[in-house]
């Protein structure tokens, strides 16, 4: 699998391994190539400049996810500004970062910041309060999925 390339123990743990794609294409390093190879109409986390692969985005999904989670915001991936630029002002944007208010068609967007820190104290919390001697992955899946059912409650 692509993913799994050049990491030492070769593998993924199961829950990725739901999402991950067997790669029998040829060695592909650049990322816009990629994108555009597997139709993917997401881009979380990725490193180096995504300028090119955002665009690709754009012919998988008219509202591509661009997620640049690296911090602090000097390390960010890519800036709201240019994230919304080179998706045409219609990508579904979050960062790890603050980034500052932008005006699009006149309209003014705070945009969205994806973080975690959201979610640790809930956990913090929970393993005090459940005298728990270990922290699982699945507790953080359901403090995300409990976290998810708040944001979507909030909208209606």
């Amino acid at each position: 699998m692509f993913i799994t390339k050049g990491r030492k123990s070769g593998r993924m743990d199961d829950l990725k391994q739901l999402y991950a794609h067997p790669w029998d294409k040829d060695d592909v390093s650049d990322l816009h190539k990629i994108v555009e190879v597997v139709q993917a109409t997401a881009l979380l986390g990725v490193s180096g400049t995504p300028q090119k692969a955002c665009q690709a985005l754009m012919k998988n999904n008219n509202r591509p996810i661009i997620f640049p989670m690296s911090n602090p915001t000097s390390q960010a991936e890519c800036t709201a500004e240019q994230a919304f630029s080179w998706t045409e002002n219609k990508c579904i944007f979050a960062s790890g970062s603050p980034f500052p208010k932008l005006t699009i068609d006149d309209k003014e967007i705070v945009p969205s910041q994806g973080n975690n820190a959201y979610i640790f104290p809930g956990v913090a919390l929970g393993i005090i309060a459940s005298k728990s001697s270990r922290v699982t992955d699945g507790m953080f899946l359901l403090a995300a999925q409990v976290l998810f059912c708040f944001v979507l409650f909030s909208m209606y």
